[in-house]
C-alpha cells in the first residue's frame, strides 16, 4: 500500500482561504469527522498555545488510491522543565477528547495500521523528534503500539432510538426520573427558571459571563489547568462557525449552571458543566443537561456525546459506551533514553 505524504509545515498556508475550504470538505465526506478537529476548534486551540508553547506545524495530509486521511499535528519543542523533549501531538492536545485522524474511503484497518508505521517513518526523514503522543484515539483508528489495556470510557446516548425527551426519559430508571421533577420544582420554588443559548449574534454577552463561568469552574475542579483566554478564543470561534452549543440557566436572572457543548454531523458533544455552588442542593446541572438533551432530540441528531470519563451520573444516564486509548512512543536513540531518564529522576524527586 504506497501513501503518498504531504505535511504542511507553514501557518499561513495552513490558515489560508483554499486550504480551509479544502479541509472542510474533507471533513463533509470523511465517514468518521468528530468536531475536534473542525478548522474552528484547531484553530482557537492554536492560536492560545503559540504565545505559551514552541508550537510547529506537521498538518498531514496522506493519500492511497482514493482513501485519503488528514491528521493536524504539531512538534512541541518542550523546554528545561520538560527535559527539552520534542515530541509530535496533535492539534487539541490535551484540551480536546478526540483525536482520530479524519479518514475517507478507507478500505480496510490494515491500510490505516500500514498509514500510521509510514507516517513516523515520513517524519523522521524530515524532523528530529523524541516521542509521539496521541490521546483519544478510537481503536478502529488506533496505531498499533496504542496500549488496547489503557482505555478510557466515552458513555453516550444513542439518540436515534427516540422521538423525543419524553421518550428517552421513560428509559431512565423511575427513581432518576423522580429525581429530576424535584429538581426542577426545587428551582422553580426559588424563581422563574429560564434557559439561554447563546449565538454569534450574542458574542458580547457570553464574553461577559465567560470570566464568572470559569471563576466557579475553578472552585469546583482547582487543579484543571486553563490557558489564558483559551476559553474565549473557543467561544468566539466555536459561535462563529455555528458548531457550538453553550448554554446557561437562570433562576430570576441568576446564572446557576453553564454548559459549554458542540453539535457537528449529528452529534451532540457534552464538554464543559459548571454549576453555581450556592445552588447545589437543587442539582441546576441536571436541569440544564435535560435542555440539552431535548435541544439534541429537536435538531434530530443521532448521538449525545458525554466524551472521555465514566463519571457516575453519566452511567445513570445510558447505557451505551465507547473507548478510546492513549499512548505515547519514543524514538530509539541515546539523546531520547537521557531525556526519558532526566523526567524519571525529576518526578521521582517531586514525589519526595
Amino acid at each position: 500500500m504506497n501513501w503518498k505524504f504531504e505535511i504542511i509545515q507553514d501557518w499561513d498556508i495552513i490558515w489560508s482561504e483554499s486550504h480551509q475550504e479544502r479541509w472542510l470538505q474533507h471533513m463533509e465526506v470523511a465517514e468518521n469527522a468528530h468536531v475536534f478537529f473542525h478548522p474552528a476548534l484547531v484553530k482557537a486551540w492554536v492560536e492560545t498555545y503559540i504565545p505559551l508553547r514552541k508550537l510547529s506545524p506537521l498538518f498531514v495530509w496522506a493519500s492511497c488510491g482514493e482513501s485519503v486521511v488528514m491528521l493536524p499535528l504539531v512538534l512541541w519543542c518542550k523546554d528545561w522543565k520538560g527535559a527539552f523533549m520534542r515530541t509530535v501531538v496533535p492539534c487539541g492536545y490535551s484540551d480536546y477528547d478526540y483525536h482520530d485522524p479524519i479518514v475517507a474511503n478507507l478500505k480496510d484497518k490494515q491500510q490505516l495500521s500500514i498509514f500510521w508505521l509510514l507516517l513516523r517513518s515520513h517524519l523522521r526523514g524530515m524532523l528530529r523528534f523524541d516521542s509521539m503522543e496521541i490521546d483519544g484515539i478510537h481503536e478502529n483508528y488506533a496505531p498499533e503500539w496504542i496500549n488496547r489495556e489503557n482505555k478510557e470510557a466515552c458513555p453516550f446516548i444513542n439518540l436515534a432510538t427516540f422521538s423525543s425527551i419524553d421518550d428517552y426519559q421513560a428509559t431512565l430508571s423511575s427513581k432518576l426520573r423522580g429525581d429530576l421533577r424535584r429538581v426542577m420544582r426545587r428551582l422553580q420554588e426559588l424563581g422563574e427558571v429560564n434557559i439561554h443559548t447563546y449565538s454569534a449574534e450574542d458574542m458580547e454577552t457570553a464574553m461577559s459571563d465567560l470570566p464568572r463561568l470559569l471563576e466557579l469552574h475553578r472552585l469546583r475542579w482547582p487543579n484543571a489547568y486553563k490557558a489564558p483566554c483559551f476559553h474565549a478564543n473557543l467561544i468566539r470561534r466555536g459561535l462563529t462557525a455555528g458548531v457550538m452549543h453553550f448554554t446557561k440557566v437562570s433562576v430570576d436572572n441568576t446564572p446557576i449552571s453553564w454548559i459549554i457543548a458542540f453539535v457537528y454531523k449529528g452529534s451532540y458533544y457534552f464538554w464543559m458543566p459548571t454549576m453555581n455552588p450556592d445552588y447545589a442542593k437543587c442539582s441546576p446541572g441536571k436541569v440544564n443537561l435535560q435542555f440539552c438533551i431535548q435541544y439534541a432530540l429537536e435538531k434530530g441528531l443521532d448521538k449525545y456525546d458525554h466524551l472521555r470519563g465514566d463519571e457516575l451520573y453519566k452511567s445513570k444516564l445510558t447505557d451505551c459506551c465507547d473507548f478510546v486509548y492513549s499512548a505515547i512512543v519514543y524514538e530509539p536513540s541515546l539523546l531520547c533514553l537521557l531525556k526519558q531518564a532526566l523526567l524519571k529522576i525529576k518526578a521521582k524527586l517531586l514525589a519526595h
